[in-house]
């Protein structure tokens, strides 16, 4: 996966002290979701329907990256859409 990165999408991401934090934290909730039986993922469709929330009019959604630029997140939105143990900061999904 190539990614393209505008400057200004950059502009408009967490720090990269507050993006380290969100990676962190992602990782250590994921783990722990796993750890209790729960699945890594979620089906396809599940996946699809959270990412199509994101990119259909999201104002923080970032096409050019495929980024979310809410202030604690930060996330790349085709990989976190599939992953159980996460949710929108908005809460979207």
């Amino acid at each position: 996966m190539k990614l393209r990165v505008k400057a200004t999408d950059n502009a408009k991401l967490p720090t990269l002290g507050r993006l380290a934090v969100n990676a962190v934290s992602a990782v250590a909730r994921n783990v722990a979701s796993v750890a209790k039986g729960e699945p890594l993922r979620v089906p396809a469709e599940t996946a699809a329907a959270r990412k199509s929330i994101c990119t259909g009019g999201c104002p923080r959604y970032l096409p050019a990256s495929e980024r979310c630029s809410h202030p604690v997140c930060g996330c790349f939105v085709a990989v976190k859409t599939w992953l159980h143990a996460e949710k929108c900061p908005d809460g979207k999904w």
